[in-house]
């Protein structure tokens, strides 16, 4: 990320590397502006119809056969995929914001603040951590889901070839999809989108916790330097000072 390499974002530096290579973030300032929800929208496009169809169909089903739990289950997978895709819908379009956000944050005109460097490395060290064990834990939960059959414990559904059993999202279709290339498509579209942007998910408390912890070093590195601009004045000037302020 161009930003990066010259040293206009010093912080989060990882978090804005890895936000780049998902498309999240533009790798130059000028480039904010480009269409990138239409990229990310093509590609939900691509990925994602069958997929959201066949949730939207599990539920259709499920709630037809009166299966409560299965509802639930359905029901909450939806509301994850669409929050997850609203939210980078909105950072995306709010991205030229987020780049103005880092660079204010590394701009060091008035001095570093105290275990500001050291905040920072910890924050690369973590965002590193959470990326890399978000994907693990995709995996491994995506192999717990395909041995243990998921959403296809109930008799009546395991009679239904419409379902597809084992995936990490509840899918049913008014098909016999007895056909494996379709369903390897199927659940491959699921893996490889929740492996791009579940562990970006992840980032996002790192990037408003990391942020803010940031903002009030500098908030507290500023106290510092009134105290020792107020301490270097005489009592009458201050009180003038503030008398006609």
């Amino acid at each position: 990320m161009d930003l990066v390499r010259e040293g206009k974002i010093t912080i989060l530096k990882n978090l804005a590397e890895l936000m780049y290579a998902n498309k999240i973030l533009p790798e130059r300032k000028k480039d904010a502006d480009d269409p990138e929800i239409m990229k990310f929208l093509r590609t939900i496009l691509i990925l994602g119809p069958f997929p959201i169809i066949g949730m939207f169909g599990y539920l259709y089903k499920v709630t037809k056969d009166h299966l409560l739990l299965e509802q639930l289950e359905s029901l909450s997978c939806i509301l994850e995929i669409l929050v997850i895709i609203s939210t980078i819908v909105i950072g995306l379009a709010k991205k030229r914001h987020g780049i103005e956000f880092l660079e204010l944050l590394s701009d060091y005109t008035y001095g570093k603040p105290p275990m500001y460097e050291k905040t920072c490395e910890i924050l690369n060290k973590l965002t590193i951590l959470v990326y890399y064990a978000a994907k693990i834990m995709v995996i491994i939960y995506t192999i717990f889901m395909y041995v243990n059959q998921t959403f296809c414990t109930g008799r009546d559904i395991r009679r239904d070839d419409g379902y597809v059993c084992g995936t990490t999202a509840p899918l049913w279709y008014p098909i016999d999809l007895n056909f494996a290339p379709l369903i390897i498509f199927l659940r491959l579209s699921i893996l490889t989108g929740i492996l791009i942007y579940y562990p970006v998910f992840a980032l996002l408390p790192i990037l408003i916790c990391g942020s803010v912890h940031l903002m009030v070093l500098r908030i507290r590195h500023l106290r510092m330097m009134l105290q020792k601009v107020t301490v270097c004045l005489e009592p009458n000037m201050i009180r003038k000072n503030y008398l006609y302020a």
